[in-house]
C-alpha cells in the first residue's frame, strides 16, 4: 500500500473518531514496504502502544522503547491525573 494511501486512511478514520480501526489496520500491514516513521509518530501521537510494540519489535527488534514510552507517559501523569496514570501503569504491566 503506498504511503499516501495509507495516511488518507489514517486520516479518514481519524475524522470519524474510529482509532480502534486505525490501530487494527497498522498490524495488519506488512510492514515491510512502508516507512516506519510515520507510523511510529502516529502511534505515539494516539497512543497506539499495541502497535508501537508491533512496530518496533518488527523493524529493529526493540520490545524496549515502547514500554519506556508508556512508563514515561506513566510518570508524568501519576500526581495530575490517577486515573490515567492507573491506565499507563497497568498497560505497561500488561505488555511488560
Amino acid at each position: 500500500m503506498p504511503e499516501s494511501t495509507l495516511l488518507n486512511i489514517v486520516n479518514y478514520f481519524k475524522k470519524k473518531e474510529k482509532p480502534e480501526l486505525i490501530q487494527r489496520l497498522i498490524v495488519s500491514l506488512d510492514l515491510g514496504k512502508i516507512d516506519s516513521f510515520p507510523l511510529v509518530n502516529l502511534c505515539l501521537e494516539l497512543h497506539f502502544f499495541k502497535a508501537l510494540i508491533y512496530i518496533c519489535t518488527i523493524y529493529n527488534q526493540d520490545f524496549m522503547t515502547p514500554l519506556i514510552k508508556i512508563f514515561n507517559l506513566y510518570d508524568l501523569t501519576r500526581k495530575t491525573n490517577e486515573k490515567e496514570a492507573k491506565d499507563y501503569g497497568l498497560r505497561f504491566i500488561y505488555y511488560y
